[in-house]
């Protein structure tokens, strides 16, 4: 089943070509790597799939039924709002009919605390935001975007900021979660999961190599 497809794709920023005839799809399913060089183009074509970015011509269809949970490499954050880490992943799942003054269930909590388990950052579900480091705001943007419920979970660089062993936390967590989710991320890691069916090299035109 197609989620999105680029056909023809072109963006120019202040007449200088980012990207060129770009076409790709993306599968239910699939397990995307994109790699390339810095100013290659990477960033653009997410936002391109994502819709942030509108091509100078090309077109692009998305599935009636796609729903993106979305991680940038860069975030604006007003890191002085006083909320708590955990807060801030249960925004998530305001995506959800909700009622006014509605109040998080007992299942809604243990899922949220499950998934910060799952990514080393249990242990900070209290502290202000304001009190992160930047790896554990990365973590906590992250299970926020997993908790919107997507079918694709686009990721600019979502190891960028952290240490050793948060990245094998997040590697594994990822690939426990292909298996229900189309995953497409930006990554310069050498070592690529066995599960990712497609790397996507970007500078400024296209290049698929599929591993099956």
């Amino acid at each position: 089943m197609e989620l999105i497809r680029l056909n023809n794709i072109n963006v120019l920023y202040q007449n200088t070509c980012a990207l060129k005839d770009i076409n790709m799809v993306i599968y239910k399913g699939d397990y995307i790597n994109i790699t390339g060089p810095n100013g290659g183009g990477k960033t653009t074509l997410l936002k391109i799939i994502i819709g942030m970015v509108k091509p100078f011509s090309g077109h692009i269809y998305f599935s009636e039924q796609l729903k993106i949970g979305y991680v940038p490499q860069h975030t604006v954050f007003d890191r002085s709002f006083p909320i708590k880490a955990v807060d801030v992943v249960m925004m998530g799942m305001l995506n959800k009919p909700k009622k006014i003054f509605h109040e998080f269930t007992k299942e809604e909590i243990k899922e949220a605390e499950k998934t910060m388990d799952q990514l080393g950052i249990l242990s900070i579900k209290n502290a202000q935001i304001s009190s992160l480091s930047g790896g554990q705001l990365q973590k906590v943007l992250f299970c926020r975007a997993v908790l919107t419920n997507p079918n694709i979970l686009v990721l600019d660089e979502p190891a960028s900021n952290l240490d050793f062993e948060s990245r094998g936390l997040m590697n594994a967590y990822l690939d426990d979660i292909s298996k229900k989710v189309t995953i497409v991320k930006v990554s310069h890691e050498e070592k690529v999961s066995t599960l990712v069916n497609k790397i996507v090299y970007v500078s400024q035109s296209l290049k698929v190599e599929n591993r099956g």
